[in-house]
């Protein structure tokens, strides 16, 4: 069923302050799937060998959609200054409560991922006009953040684990490059060079394909 609006004009009906509508924009909320996806691979892979725990699997989706969250902020904030370039807290404290009980290789991930994700748009890196959007996001929102996932659950990370993240990891990676697609004309004009300016738009079609 059809519902007769989207949620983004309910939020402009609603009476609320202007920052509040600017935040919520810059949350990005439908692309929240992504994370949530990919963390809810990694439990079910963990469920699948007997491993389920379920405050673990709690923490680990929240851990995982707060991080997106706030990289979607620091993403905002260096494309169009409307937020503050920050990660939720509430990210930070679930991981490092994560990594207390697991050890320092789910610390490690956790921190390349929160690198990563601050680097995707985050000054001085911002690999995102250096082209490399695709082939890395498809490691940090994919195979790392599908095989962490299932490490934070079960406290041991497998090849299995890893082989099977990767045809989520290819469709995180499609959604990014359908949107480079889209958005090929302006990040042009801005000077955002993502892996579509860079080889065009008619091969990059060909590599979406």
């Amino acid at each position: 069923m059809q519902l007769p609006f989207r949620m983004t004009e309910l939020v402009r009906l609603v009476p609320v302050p202007a920052t509040w509508r600017a935040w919520w924009k810059a949350l990005l909320p439908p692309s929240l799937v992504i994370a949530g996806s990919s963390c809810v691979l990694g439990i079910v892979l963990a469920t699948r060998d007997g491993r389920f725990s379920p405050w673990p699997a709690l923490v680990t989706l929240a851990a995982g959609v707060l991080l997106q969250s706030g990289v979607n902020l620091v993403n905002d904030f260096f494309e169009s200054r409307h937020g503050p370039a920050r990660v939720p807290l509430a990210a930070q404290f679930a991981g490092l409560v994560l990594s207390w009980f697991r050890g320092w290789p789910l610390l490690a991930i956790g921190f390349a991922g929160f690198v990563g994700g601050y680097a995707y748009t985050g000054e001085p890196l911002n690999y995102k006009r250096r082209g490399l959007g695709v082939p890395l996001v498809f490691f940090l929102m994919g195979v790392q953040m599908i095989a962490g996932a299932r490490l934070a659950v079960t406290g041991d990370l497998t090849a299995d684990s890893v082989l099977r993240s990767i045809p989520i990891s290819g469709m995180v990676s499609l959604i990014l490059l359908a949107n480079e697609l889209r958005d090929h004309e302006t990040d042009a004009r801005r000077g955002i060079r993502t892996l579509t300016v860079r080889i065009g738009c008619r091969p990059a079609r060909v590599l979406y394909f």
